[in-house]
């Protein structure tokens, strides 16, 4: 519409609907995401994780609360680019833009330590990237 100078134009679902079918513009998937660890068999996760609650069960009641920590990395992208878009059937390869490719394969991750009184432990650990990537 702004190409065509048509001003106050306002597509409905309907008509969006219709001019991707009439076009053969279908909803593609640009990028598959495959993790590079080591798939490990869920049996042997859980039997790991009994162990080490049957374990720390033992121990915990040993310390004070404000003295058993927990700390947990989570991760955040500068950039989340969507594996989605719109595209013409029988396309070979869809490329999406973004920013930069650093931007999306590069984040920071903070990892905050909380006791089992509930408290939120300070300093929180911060992990920035490096300068050289």
């Amino acid at each position: 519409a702004k190409i065509e100078n048509i001003h106050g134009f306002k597509a409905s679902d309907y008509w969006l609907l219709n001019f991707k079918k009439r076009n053969g513009i279908p909803s593609r998937k640009v990028a598959r995401f495959v993790s590079h660890r080591k798939v490990v068999d869920k049996s042997i996760i859980k039997q790991t994780v009994d162990d080490f609650l049957a374990e720390a069960t033992k121990h915990i009641p040993k310390y004070k609360l404000d003295f058993v920590l927990n700390a947990n990395q989570s991760s955040f992208n500068y950039e989340i680019g969507s594996n989605r878009t719109l595209s013409y059937a029988g396309e070979k390869a869809t490329y999406l833009s973004i920013k930069s490719l650093n931007a999306i394969s590069h984040s920071n991750t903070v990892m905050p330590t909380v006791s089992a009184a509930g408290q939120l432990n300070r300093p929180v650990f911060i992990c920035l990237q490096e300068p050289t990537g």
